[in-house]
């Protein structure tokens, strides 16, 4: 008995397995499923917190196609409030013009439906995702930014001015 397992030859075996269409078959399956799992890891790991709980941070902010635009969202920002501040009243006025257009950009990028500014933070206090104090705050900003397109001569205060901007700065981190 022993001297027949001594015979066999494996390589014979494998190479008569590799031309039967069961092999082929089975190749195939195993292949199917291989490209499935994958699948389903990927679609795990972008639907799950677990990538976010192990290095701290989302996979979508760990794309580097989504840091450009974060840090391009970041630095508009950050020239909006500098123009906030300015002793020059017009710069202020463009500076809460620019920050709602801003806002409208990014509320429609992120897929926030509504026919303009207003309806897309309406729709957002409905699905619960900023709360009633916000939208009102939301709804003061838009009154200062109504008086400034009324009434150009208006003049708005770098407090002011800072206050509508961080509203709307606010609105943006709420839908991250």
């Amino acid at each position: 008995m022993s001297q027949s397992f001594k015979q066999i030859n494996l390589g014979e075996i494998f190479s008569s397995l590799r031309e039967s269409p069961i092999f082929t078959t089975l190749q195939l399956v195993f292949l199917i499923l291989d490209f499935i799992l994958f699948l389903g890891i990927i679609i795990l790991i972008f639907k799950t917190s677990w990538f976010k709980e192990k290095y701290g941070i989302e996979i979508t902010e760990y794309l580097p196609f989504k840091r450009k635009a974060k840090k391009r969202e970041e630095r508009e920002w950050t020239e909006l409030l500098e123009k906030a501040k300015s002793k020059i009243g017009e710069e202020r006025k463009l500076a809460v013009l620019e920050a709602e257009d801003l806002l409208e950009e990014i509320l429609t990028q992120r897929g926030i439906e509504g026919k303009n500014l207003k309806e897309k933070i309406e729709n957002l206090q409905k699905t619960g995702k900023i709360k009633e104090e916000e939208l009102e705050e939301f709804l003061k900003a838009q009154e200062i930014i109504s008086q400034i397109i009324h009434n150009p001569d208006q003049n708005i205060g770098p407090k002011q001015a800072q206050k509508v901007l961080t509203t709307f700065q606010k609105l943006v981190l709420k839908i991250k």
